[in-house]
């Protein structure tokens, strides 16, 4: 007898402000080949509905689902995600054990209500195994499984270095240290300065591509004090870089066209976290086979150290700096290209779709409602190279 195919679906929207990673897209797209997965579907407005007949719902950040602070909707999403619990298996995709910077009673509640209800996780890294089984211990009874962050190939193919570094305005020679994407807090964009400082040659830039935290993440003001908090950390910001001659900010969201450009202009790409479990960062710089630098910290210092890039101690100014210099003179080395053949070669879409939908199958609940009975587990490609 032949066995059904897998009905998905992924909580999450891919318009808006997701389009500036496109994670969920190719984690989507990833599924449709696959000849065990009948059909995906995807979006936040499911939960808006009263169907219920997918095998496996996938949640990812659990803050995008829920208005930050209301309670009301807390207790809806609570009680539709026991109705869909009765006929799915519950997956959560676990990017972070609690949100970046939020840390208020309401956000604790609800990633515990949604670590409750999984039936099974994923992760990024072993890292994550761990933090997760340490903070909701009633976890680590259940399913998981543990997968690469996908490459990022669908920026396309590397720029040429010296054509980039015109296109954006940048200096023709010497090093160029791209810090990408939104840093979320003041101290983030104070380790980017830290870190352009370290011994990188006579000339080096640091180029600042993405958003700067111009806005308090906690508090709710009225649109003109917003505004002008704004301007004012804007205007700190610039004049950080006003002040050095070798620091360039753009901030703005950067368009997917432009993003193969910008990691192609840089020589070292530096993730500036102080506390963060993952980061795309790490992905992006191996897929255009940049030496990346990040902190020693959850699955980005357990990646980055399996694959030889540099670690710092975030908290540790020498260490910072001693990861810089480290990362200067392994430019000529084969750690670069090694990584892009890590992100190609075991950080393919295709090869992770797979991996879950075998992990997804062993979750498939029965008539009565339960979890199949399962002795053996889906284990990541990472698992088995290690083992």
């Amino acid at each position: 007898m032949s066995v059904a195919k897998l009905r998905i679906l992924v909580l999450s929207d891919v318009n808006g402000g997701a389009r500036a990673n496109p994670f969920t897209i190719e984690l989507i797209k990833s599924f449709w080949p696959n000849q065990d997965v009948q059909h995906v579907d995807y979006g936040s407005f499911w939960l808006a509905t009263v169907r219920d007949d997918w095998d496996i719902v996938l949640i990812q950040w659990p803050e995008l689902l829920v208005e930050q602070g209301d309670f009301s909707a807390l207790a809806v999403f609570e009680r539709r995600l026991a109705s869909l619990k009765a006929r799915s298996s519950i997956v959560t995709l676990v990017h972070n054990i609690r949100p970046h910077y939020r840390h208020s009673d309401f956000d604790s509640s609800l990633y515990s209500m949604v670590f409750s209800f999984s039936d099974a996780f994923i992760h990024l890294g072993q890292k994550s195994v761990e933090m997760l089984n340490q903070f909701y211990p009633h976890t680590a009874t259940r399913p998981s499984i543990v997968i690469p962050h996908g490459n990022y190939r669908c920026f396309g193919p590397a720029a040429d270095k010296v054509a980039a570094r015109k296109l954006l305005g940048l200096p023709r020679e010497g090093v160029v240290v791209l810090v990408f994407g939104e840093l979320r807090a003041t101290e983030e964009f104070n380790l980017a300065l830290k870190a352009i400082k370290s011994d990188l040659g006579p000339k080096k830039t640091l180029l600042i591509a993405g958003r700067v935290p111009l806005r308090n993440r906690n508090g709710r003001y009225g649109r003109i004090v917003a505004y002008a908090t704004a301007a004012s950390r804007l205007i700190f910001f610039l004049g950080q870089v006003i002040l050095r001659h070798n620091i360039v900010l753009h901030e703005r969201a950067v368009p997917a066209r432009e993003v193969s450009s910008y990691v192609s202009c840089a020589d070292i790409i530096f993730i500036a976290r102080k506390n963060t479990l993952n980061s795309g960062n790490v992905s992006l710089g191996f897929t255009y086979g940049k030496i990346v630098v990040g902190p020693d910290i959850g699955n980005i210092g357990e990646v980055l150290r399996g694959a030889g890039n540099p670690v710092y101690d975030p908290s540790d100014n020498e260490s910072l700096r001693l990861a810089m210099e480290e990362a200067y003179q392994m430019l000529d080395s084969t750690t670069g290209k090694n990584n892009e053949i890590l992100s190609r070669n075991e950080w393919n879409w295709e090869g992770i779709a797979q991996d879950l939908v075998m992990f997804f199958k062993s979750l498939r609940r029965t008539s009565a409602g339960d979890l199949e009975d399962s002795s053996t587990s889906a284990r990541s490609r990472i698992e088995r190279k290690s083992s």
